[in-house]
């Protein structure tokens, strides 16, 4: 019989969790709302705990994997960073925390990152020696992981993509990402940006609507503008899309792949794999089991 875990992660609005055996198959699953808006961090830290617990008298974890929101230093397990909408976060001891409540040993990595190291493992990403993950959603979020290892940089902040700047007055993710695209496409239609979605605004495209197609071709050229930055400086084998847009796949593959051709040099786009994310919301749970398992090789 394999080992059992607990994976969590830790989002802006939804905390994700459930038990998992040693290859990353789920034996359960559930989610809630995360509620450190209304009750503080010690209100989110507790639906955690309470979850692990419940896990606990129902299963035998033997390690807890976590996946959060935010800069996280993965030696210490704290959240170095953290922005406005998780007021008080930043500082937060998570792992200490978690490991005196629950009596488990516990990694804690980035979302983004953990994303990545699930794609490598078990999805679009798998073996590749020099991977990037991009995450395009609300913001934009990135990963690099060389040879099966995260590339965590300096001060934990490689693959920031969403910082990048790509020849208009702002950066990537306040260009590129779902909220720009929802208030791009929302002014053009003159209506208010909180009755527009961004599924609702592909659906319009798809169905040949011009101000949906022009705000959806502007993100695929801006992407694909930040994707190729990427690709010249770090010559990846693999670039995995993932996040909430990119279950557009149908819609967004052909014109990104063309937009990208365009930007790239011939050598590099046919040297460059891109792949859309295969393992959707559990990828940053399956990422932080994989950081919890190969511990001591990061």
């Amino acid at each position: 019989m394999m080992p059992e875990y607990v994976c969590i992660d830790i989002g802006g609005t939804t905390i994700k969790y459930g038990v998992t055996d040693g290859g990353g198959r789920f034996l359960a699953k559930g989610k809630a709302p995360n509620p450190i808006c209304a009750g503080g961090v010690g209100a989110m830290v507790s639906l955690a705990i309470s979850r692990i617990r419940a896990y606990q008298k129902e299963y035998s974890p033997v390690g807890l994997a976590v996946a959060t929101t935010g800069i996280v230093d993965a030696s210490s397990g704290t959240v170095l960073y953290a922005a406005e909408h998780l007021p008080g976060y930043t500082g937060t001891r998570l792992q200490a925390i978690l490991e005196e409540a629950c009596g488990l040993p516990c990694r804690v990595e980035n979302d983004v990152n953990c994303a990545g190291m699930g794609e490598y493992w078990l999805g679009a990403g798998r073996g590749a020696d020099l991977l990037v993950c991009l995450t395009v959603g609300t913001g934009i979020g990135g990963s690099v992981i060389f040879k099966g290892q995260l590339v965590p940089g300096a001060s934990h902040c490689a693959g920031e993509v969403g910082y990048l700047r790509i020849g208009e007055p702002g950066t990537l993710e306040s260009l590129a990402s779902a909220s720009r695209l929802i208030a791009e496409t929302a002014e053009a239609k003159g209506m208010p940006a909180d009755e527009v979605n961004g599924e609702l605004v592909f659906a319009w495209a798809r169905a040949g609507d011009p101000s949906a197609l022009a705000t959806a071709e502007r993100m695929v050229q801006r992407l694909a503008a930040g994707i190729a930055n990427v690709c010249y400086v770090l010559n990846p084998e693999v670039v995995v899309l993932g996040g909430g847009i990119m279950a557009q796949e149908g819609f967004l593959k052909p014109r990104l792949l063309e937009a990208l051709r365009a930007a790239l040099l011939p050598r590099v786009y046919a040297g460059t794999r891109f792949a859309f994310a295969q393992l959707g919301n559990d990828a940053g749970m399956i990422g932080a089991l994989y950081c919890l398992l190969h511990e001591g090789t990061h």
